[in-house]
């Protein structure tokens, strides 16, 4: 009796031509899975967020906030939150770098509101580890208002925060929408460069400042009229509005084109004030 069957080599093609198949369509294959799942946890994600807000909303515990952490300690009460981390720590809760539009980001950049793309809001980023897994960079808009507390709409109250966040944490491929997604964020920008007044002309010789480094956090100028040279001067908030030189020199905006500056505890020029 005839038998009929697969030769060795017939079995050895079948495999290997079932092989290239699996590499060419299980990377794909995963891709969209994790896709899948990305998108779930996102949609899980903001319908806490949502509701959260929804209920602060409710007790008007929204606006009123002078910086992002002072909102993040009431926003703690709606939504657990494991871990917090200030504006010179993000990287302890966001991971150190990610990718958006195929660039790069250090996330201990991505310092105050204006990274956002929302350079209007004058506040510092916040990191924050949910207790479901997801972390974020927050930032808050200290100028928004409440919406009507009886009303079940956020509209308004949405306006009060941009998050870029993270569904499956400090986990790979980090990128922007992919497992990373953003919300009221336009843009991201890496360093942005702050204009130095020019009513500081005065402090400095001819209004000349240099800037010390890549983060635009620190300045050095020659001053004028017999002023003594100013090194590493450094702004103290995100709003620069102001600044001081090795702990020795202070200024302080105190009105448009008006900065009030000190040596030493004694204030100098026209009435304290430069400008």
């Amino acid at each position: 009796m005839n038998k009929k069957a697969f030769t060795l080599a017939e079995v050895l093609i079948t495999l290997g031509i079932i092989g290239v198949v699996a590499a060419m369509t299980i990377p794909t294959l995963l891709i969209n899975i994790n896709e899948k799942v990305w998108e779930n946890a996102d949609k899980v994600f903001i319908n806490r967020y949502n509701e959260a807000m929804r209920m602060m909303n409710v007790d008007q515990n929204i606006a009123g906030y002078a910086t992002t952490k002072d909102f993040v300690n009431a926003f703690s009460k709606y939504m657990k939150i494991a871990n917090i981390c200030d504006k010179d720590n993000l990287e302890n809760c966001f991971g150190s770098t990610f990718e958006f539009e195929g660039t790069e980001f250090n996330t201990n950049d991505i310092n105050s509101s204006a990274r956002f793309g929302l350079e209007d809001w004058e506040t510092e980023v916040v990191g924050l580890q949910f207790y479901s897994g997801v972390d974020a960079l927050l930032a808050y808009n200290k100028n928004c208002v409440s919406a009507d507390k009886y009303s079940n709409s956020t509209s308004e109250a949405t306006k009060c925060i941009a998050l870029l966040y993270d569904v499956n944490g400090i986990s790979k491929p980090n990128i922007v929408n992919h497992d990373i997604k953003k919300y009221n964020v336009t843009s991201i920008n890496n360093v942005i460069a702050p204009p130095l007044p020019d009513e500081l002309a005065s402090f400095f010789a001819a209004g000349t400042f240099s800037w010390d480094d890549d983060s635009y956090k620190t300045f050095s100028g020659v001053s004028g009229s017999g002023w003594s040279s100013y090194q590493n001067c450094s702004w103290d908030n995100d709003s620069y509005t102001s600044f001081d030189c090795n702990d020795k020199w202070t200024c302080d905006k105190v009105d448009d084109g008006y900065w009030s500056c000190g040596h030493d505890g004694q204030h100098v020029g026209g009435g304290g004030q430069i400008g």
